[in-house]
């Protein structure tokens, strides 16, 4: 029907609503009485045939425009919230700052919601069921992110080149209010804090949360930034799920099952190991804000720069390596990235069939900060330049 959905507001959808309700209520009358005429008097036989044809091209219409209402009703725009009632701590949790915590959620008994169940209903939450509600919690907070592109507010620096403008706070604030809604005793791993907020890393279930993938990019007005959520159960990553509201791109998987950009199937494309391969090759990368890191970061870009095809800062680890994961990209790497940046996209990963591990070729899990991800042939040629950097640091 031409609608944008990102433009419809919630305030006018429950009129909409009602109207489209009187109006199959209207439709389902007029269809009865058509019916209820329905003898074999040659006068009415007419009238019955132009009005059954009548409803049917009102029942074309209305079908669409039933998703369209359905869609809305289920990813309905966020109010704007203060930040302290949706960041309450997790019930036990020692205060250590932003320091992970390492007591384990056998400690505490039967308070720790042990297995993968929903916090107030014990009912099991099977991996689809929480990918659906990250994606719900992505959906409502990517909206409000583009609400604020152009208008980040206040800037507060944390470094150089690293910003938290005032609307990742609000995005990560539906976020959090959306997985508390359904599951409220579950531990969660924000990127913004707040920096005494207490963390617990042996949580049952962990959510971990990048609101804004993208921050410089945000804060300038690029549109290229990107939702992450992926959730944590008993120690193991098993739902990821990074959205594009600037170009309404939703990357998801849970463990076991495809990977999936809007609901399609993705994998990582298959490719030969020659070097003539890597020499096509289209790479992304992010670098360090500052520090050794960044140098030996732009050692590895200059090396790379000379080999392959196309060498891209993206901006937005999240992004970088989903768009590994659908083939846009070959490879992808950083040597300074967190968590929550790579968590969501992670799993997405390797359920599309990428490779994903440290600088050194080793299990991704344990990394320091350094990633590197592509398809399993020209991985090992990302890893040669990188590796060459760090082993002649004087180079």
């Amino acid at each position: 029907m031409g609608h944008d959905l990102r433009r419809v507001r919630v305030r006018r959808l429950g009129v909409d609503r009602a109207a489209a309700l009187e109006v199959v209520d209207e439709l389902i009358g007029e269809r009865r009485r058509v019916i209820a005429g329905g003898d074999d008097d040659p006068r009415t036989a007419g009238d019955r045939g132009r009005a059954l044809g009548q409803i049917r091209r009102y029942d074309q219409d209305l079908e669409p425009f039933g998703k369209l209402v359905e869609r809305e009703e289920a990813h309905a725009y966020p109010q704007t919230r203060t930040r302290d009632p949706l960041l309450e701590a997790v019930e036990d949790r020692q205060l250590r700052g932003r320091e992970l915590t390492s007591e384990r959620a056998d400690d505490r008994g039967d308070e720790s919601g042990a297995g993968r169940r929903c916090c107030h209903t014990s009912v099991p939450v099977e991996d689809s069921q929480a990918r659906d509600l990250a994606t719900r919690a992505a959906f409502r907070a990517g909206r409000l992110a583009i609400a604020r592109l152009g208008d980040p507010g206040y800037l507060r620096w944390k470094g150089l080149r690293d910003v938290v403008p005032e609307a990742a706070l609000l995005v990560q604030d539906e976020i959090v209010s959306t997985i508390r809604a359904e599951c409220p005793n579950d531990a969660l791993l924000l990127e913004e804090g707040p920096e005494d907020e207490p963390l617990d890393v042996g949580a049952e279930r962990l959510w971990i949360v990048d609101p804004i993938c993208g921050s410089l990019n945000f804060v300038h007005g690029i549109p290229f930034f990107a939702i992450s959520i992926a959730l944590r159960v008993a120690g193991q990553l098993r739902v990821g799920v990074v959205y594009d509201p600037m170009r309404d791109e939703c990357f998801a998987a849970n463990i076991g099952e495809p990977a999936y950009l809007n609901n399609r199937p993705i994998t990582v494309p298959t490719m030969s190991q020659g070097p003539e391969f890597w020499e096509q090759s289209w790479v992304g990368t992010d670098l360090p804000y500052d520090g050794p890191l960044r140098k030996e970061a732009i050692r590895v870009f200059d090396l790379h720069a000379k080999e392959v095809q196309s060498l891209s800062i993206m901006g937005s680890c999240a992004l970088g390596l989903c768009y590994v994961a659908c083939g846009r990209l070959n490879v992808y790497w950083t040597l300074d990235a967190k968590p929550w940046d790579v968590a969501g996209a992670g799993v997405v990963l390797q359920a599309a069939g990428g490779l994903l591990t440290d600088p050194e070729g080793g299990s991704w899990l344990y990394s320091t900060g350094g990633y590197v991800a592509g398809n399993p042939s020209l991985h090992q040629w990302a890893l040669r330049a990188i590796k060459y950097v760090k082993q002649h640091p004087d180079a």
